[in-house]
């Protein structure tokens, strides 16, 4: 087994571990934190596509780990004319395709994409690079995802940043007065660089914003919807990366 089919089952493992330990039939917009995070993201990547000039009503989306589809579906509730997604867990597509019978699902690894060059306007991922551990593999995607991506079209990436010190020092805190026994959750992750956004996407003008409250602040702030807001606007607090990142269209060839 290669290096990169390693990295995949890890990957696969992982995730089918933490779907297995999750509450059943739970949904996560019960919790506050979870609500606030997702509203604000949903505002900020509404404002940055604007500013980079995509018009949702005509464009073309791809989502790099789509899991049960969530993202794709706000997509096509924003207007895109195709929304398609690719995830290497096969039960999250059996998820999504129940869920969104509109979407175009593909089980697979996103380093080797199974659609043409310059087959979408709009090309995204939301956490999932920062699931992958290996920055070779991390590099593929990336590349991948330029790959498939049509001249004029952006690259969205949401993803985990290096953690703020006062969140750090908050979650110090939090651990101490827990007796020193706060365990992390979920999945191994390791956060996507700013610097590395720019190198995979060399050739693009990349624009990135910090946004997303830490989700144990939201989680107590988030009850407190002004307090929420107030909050999630103080980039200290804010544990997330929004990037957008612009091919350059095609000549005009009368000009």
């Amino acid at each position: 087994m290669d290096h990169r089919a390693r990295e995949l089952e890890r990957i696969h493992a992982a995730y089918r571990e933490r779907d297995a330990a999750g509450p059943p039939g739970r949904s996560p917009w019960l919790d506050p934190g979870y609500r606030l995070q997702i509203q604000e993201l949903e505002w900020a990547l509404l404002q940055e596509l604007a500013r980079a000039g995509i018009e949702l009503t005509r464009a073309r989306a791809l989502e790099v780990g789509c899991g049960s589809g969530y993202f794709l579906g706000r997509l096509l509730d924003y207007g895109v004319s195709r929304a398609a997604g690719i995830d290497l867990m096969d039960e999250r597509i059996a998820r999504a395709r129940e869920r969104h019978p509109r979407l175009e699902l593909v089980v697979g690894d996103a380093s080797r994409l199974p659609w043409p060059d310059e087959s979408f306007d709009l090309v995204t991922q939301f956490t999932c690079l920062s699931s992958v551990l290996d920055p070779e593999l991390r590099r593929r995607i990336a590349s991948e995802m330029w790959r498939v991506l049509a001249p004029g079209g952006v690259v969205v990436s949401y993803d985990a940043r290096p953690t703020p010190w006062p969140i750090r020092a908050l979650r110090a805190l939090a651990g101490l007065r827990a007796g020193g026994d706060r365990a992390p959750q979920g999945t191994p992750t390791a956060p996507v660089e700013t610097a590395e956004l720019r190198g995979w996407f060399a050739a693009a003008e990349v624009r990135c914003r910090s946004v997303g409250l830490d989700a144990d602040l939201g989680r107590v702030l988030g009850r407190f919807r002004l307090a929420g807001r107030m909050a999630a606007g103080i980039p200290a607090l804010r544990v997330h990366t929004l990037a957008v990142a612009r091919r350059a269209p095609l000549a005009d060839p009368h000009r």
